[in-house]
């Protein structure tokens, strides 16, 4: 009797957790993949992996509630550029200049991202409705360039033997199109490409 109990237990576990995976939406699942490639640096060893693994966590939590306005995206990708740049000094990065030149770049595009609030601010400031626009216009191309970023950040973390590194990357580029970031990206390049239509 007691194996079949124990089947029965276990396969009431599993149901129950198919269960609550199909009713997550992509973007919850997303989230816990971000959240899993961050925690990776914890493997690391080091002091910094912590600090990474939580400034990527909180960053993620900012962009989750807040990414749909300026404030919200800047802080998210200020926190992202501070991770990126800190991750290349860590222990998971050592040795492998490719996998931490990809980081640097990562971390550069970040702060690039993380200027669209105060560059809209000033155009506000000013009444500039161009400038406004091409501070909206970050999110697309930060967007796009981070994607494209994941490809060779991966390669270079396996090539240089940084698998954990390698593996977070690979779950950050997972989430991004889980959350629906990279879907995010192609309508508002597409909303944009139709408004300048309209207005030739």
């Amino acid at each position: 009797m007691e194996p079949a109990i124990e089947s029965s237990w276990v396969r009431r576990i599993r149901d129950n957790a198919f269960r609550l995976l199909a009713a997550m939406k992509s973007e919850n699942i997303g989230g816990l993949v971000s959240m899993a490639g961050s925690s990776l640096f914890l493997f690391g060893g080091d002091s910094a992996g912590i600090v990474i693994s939580l400034s990527f966590l909180v960053a993620e939590i900012i962009l989750t509630r807040y990414g749909h306005t300026r404030a919200g995206y800047s802080a998210g990708g200020l926190l992202f550029s501070f991770g990126d740049a800190l991750a290349v000094i860590s222990t998971v990065a050592s040795g492998n200049a490719g996998f931490q030149i990809a980081l640097a770049l990562m971390a550069g595009t970040w702060l690039i991202g993380a200027a669209r609030a105060p560059v809209a601010w000033f155009g506000e400031r000013r009444g500039s409705a161009a400038l406004v626009r091409a501070a909206d216009a970050l999110q697309p191309i930060v967007g796009v360039a981070i994607l494209a970023l994941r490809i060779p950040g991966i390669v270079t973390g396996l090539a240089g033997g940084n698998y954990i590194g390698a593996a977070a990357i690979a779950c950050w580029g997972a989430a991004d199109v889980l959350v629906g970031r990279l879907q995010d990206v192609g309508r508002k390049l597409f909303a944009r490409r139709r408004l300048a239509a309209s207005q030739d």
